[in-house]
């Protein structure tokens, strides 16, 4: 199969699979996110509510350079569980994916969901996340969710 068409394919299952899984969570209605990186948890929170999940970090998509940098390169980040996207790189030896197999490339505003419906298809979770910190895209796939006293448990 064609990148664009296995690509094209795996957005579109993503899409039809996050409608459910924003409603499940009621995704759209948190007005804040904060995300650690040694524990790899996330947390949206609004003045009365908080939900928290685990995630694998999929990459990152520069606004500014137009690059994406997959999390298995990325020197800067210390998340443990980033090496689990090297099963995307792999894939994409066995198919000849360039866009799977090279760390840092340029990209547009679709890349990120993109590589993050191509990782989800590979990896798995729950659900996909994505948090924008000044020009920088950071996506996530959400593994489980998980409590506020785990979260406090894994920090500690």
């Amino acid at each position: 199969m064609k990148y664009e068409k296995y690509a094209d394919k795996a957005c579109q299952n993503l899409t039809e699979f996050q409608k459910k899984f924003r409603k499940k969570y009621d995704l759209d209605n948190y007005q804040n996110w904060f995300y650690n990186q040694s524990s790899e948890t996330l947390r949206l929170y609004s003045e009365n509510k908080e939900i928290y999940f685990k995630y694998i970090p999929v990459g990152t998509f520069s606004q500014k350079k137009n690059t994406w940098l997959w999390a298995w390169s990325n020197k800067n980040s210390v998340e443990p569980r980033k090496l689990r996207t090297l099963a995307v790189k792999e894939f994409g030896e066995k198919k000849s994916y360039e866009n799977l197999m090279n760390d840092h490339f340029d990209g547009d505003n679709f890349t990120g969901w993109e590589l993050t419906s191509i990782a989800f298809e590979i990896i798995g979770g729950i659900g996909t996340y994505r948090v924008i910190s000044d020009d920088l895209e950071k996506y996530f796939l959400l593994t489980e969710k998980i409590t506020k006293e785990e979260v406090e448990k894994i920090e500690s």
